[in-house]
């Protein structure tokens, strides 16, 4: 069972997800049901009723009501859709109950049962807003529904399906930074791994490969694998090594016995069966007699 492989799929997949809409230089034909109706005093023009825009570039966008407001030298610089909004590009469908596009603060945002879909994958959300400039997105979940996300690949070693699933309160990207970051009831199943991984606070960093470099969990972090259950405070997942550190309150149960101690290091493979505790440290083991 190797983590590193089953779980940075959906990593990658995120990155892939951010809106790409309006920001390049770009001819934009749009046509409506009616006419559009031209506001010249404050600047709008607005499209009603199976409204359609199409990019030179390759994509489009379906939508109920469309506003585009110019600036002071009347070219456009924000758009506005409402009601029903259907978009495509470059394999990417997804759909929202609105949409808005600044082209001056190189921003998108879309909101109300946002649902993205890349061939067999998707995600799902409430809110998602994306800086082009700054390369930082958040996707937010609201009270009722948090972002929930499916991926799903074959699995190039095995040539098996590969599906990694779950939630969390909202997601954070900084491309900057190369980091994405999972907070509140992250759950991230694996099921090829046949692995699930909770935690209140998730920070992944990658590297320019987008392949995951190390993984912060912290907070109430659990760890379910096939014949192992580790538990602690905090974990940091190590992908280079393949190391998992389990700090504070370190548990670990497998059908030999339970290692407790304040600091555990192990292999992320739960086969290989190596565990270490920290030096000088109070260890604790119950072993099952048969």
């Amino acid at each position: 069972m190797n983590l590193k492989r089953h779980y940075q799929a959906i990593f990658i997949f995120i990155l892939c997800l951010l809106p790409g809409w309006g920001i390049a230089k770009d001819r934009l034909n749009i046509s409506a049901q009616k006419e559009g109706i031209i506001d010249e005093q404050a600047g709008t023009i607005t499209f009603k009723e199976k409204v359609l825009v199409e990019r030179s570039s390759g994509g489009l966008l379906k939508t109920d009501l469309l506003n585009l407001f110019y600036n002071k030298l009347r070219k456009p610089d924000k758009a506005i859709a409402d009601g029903q909004v259907e978009f495509e590009k470059d394999g990417l469908i997804g759909s929202c109950g609105k949409a808005i596009v600044i082209k001056s603060q190189n921003t998108a945002e879309l909101f109300n049962l946002v649902h993205i879909r890349y061939y067999n994958s998707w995600i799902r959300a409430h809110n998602v807003k994306y800086d082009y400039q700054l390369g930082n997105g958040t996707i937010k979940g609201n009270l009722k529904n948090p972002v929930s996300f499916y991926y799903e690949s074959i699995d190039p070693q095995t040539t098996k399906q590969n599906i990694v699933k779950g939630n969390a309160n909202q997601i954070y990207i900084n491309q900057q930074k190369q980091e994405i970051i999972f907070q509140g009831a992250v759950f991230i199943e694996g099921v090829l791994s046949k692995s699930t991984l909770q935690t209140h606070h998730l920070l992944v960093n990658y590297n320019l490969n987008k392949e995951i470099d190390k993984a912060f969990a912290n907070g109430a972090f659990k760890l379910k694998q096939e014949n192992r259950v580790s538990t602690s405070d905090r974990a940091i997942l190590d992908y280079s090594t393949e190391v998992i550190t389990l700090i504070g309150n370190a548990r670990v149960e497998t059908e030999k016995g339970i290692l407790q101690s304040p600091r555990i290091e192990m292999y992320m493979k739960s086969e290989k069966g190596l565990i270490k505790a920290e030096k000088d440290k109070p260890l604790k083991i119950e072993i099952e007699l048969e």
